[in-house]
């Protein structure tokens, strides 16, 4: 139905978005780079949706193993972005920790620092538990944990439905114990708030890193001969 509407209406930005989520959630990835590609004349011109239209395309790549293109869509991802300061950086995040769980983003280094360095405003500000996991992301990967545990210390909940305020910390502070390798205690928070995670916010298809990063924990703690 998806297609279809795609097909009629070729312009309809919503419709190429439910659509591309839609082949995400089933896994559909080829499909979906195929998509992104043969339309991209009539999202590539949206202002508002074609960073995230991007991201979606860089997944798709990434997931189809196709890593020069992947890195080709990232790249003109992060070069729409309306300047350094901009707070557009959920899916650069987002893309790049999926490279960093399979030890590929090393060339990242740079980018990762900046990141977290344009993310420690969330640390004190009252933003949504979505902005913070990714700030803490961002943290992570440059091993900055103190910057972590002073989120989890800032995080008073004000404003924030008080199941979601329990998730988000849960989350962060699985976040916190993945980057110090305490992969037993990361995975068992991580488990018992997942029910809960999608009052953290985002889509499911963005919700995903915390999935891969469980998977990552819970291969952590396999004993490897």
């Amino acid at each position: 139905m998806g297609l279809e509407s795609v097909r009629l209406i070729p312009h309809n930005i919503y419709g190429i978005h439910a659509t591309a989520h839609a082949l995400h959630e089933m896994g559909h990835w080829q499909e979906l780079s195929s998509l992104l590609i043969d339309c991209k004349p009539a999202w590539v011109e949206n202002e508002g949706m074609r960073m995230h239209v991007y991201w979606h395309l860089a997944i798709a790549h990434e997931r189809c193993n196709e890593v020069e293109q992947a890195l080709q869509a990232f790249a003109e991802l992060c070069e729409l972005k309306d300047s350094t300061f901009a707070k557009q950086d959920l899916d650069a995040v987002g893309f790049l920790w999926r490279l960093r769980l399979k030890d590929t983003d090393s060339k990242f280094d740079a980018m990762w620092k900046r990141l977290a360095l344009l993310w420690t405003g969330s640390v004190y500000e009252s933003t949504s538990y979505f902005h913070k996991i990714h700030a803490a992301l961002a943290f992570s990967a440059t091993n900055q944990t103190f910057l972590i545990e002073k989120q989890i210390a800032e995080s008073d909940g004000f404003g924030i439905e008080p199941e979601a305020h329990r998730t988000g910390l849960e989350v962060l502070k699985g976040i916190l114990l993945f980057t110090l390798e305490r992969y037993h205690e990361s995975l068992e928070l991580l488990l018992t708030s997942r029910d809960q995670w999608p009052l953290l916010g985002g889509s499911r298809a963005q919700r995903e890193i915390l999935d891969l990063t469980l998977e990552y924990a819970a291969f952590k703690t396999i004993p490897h001969r």
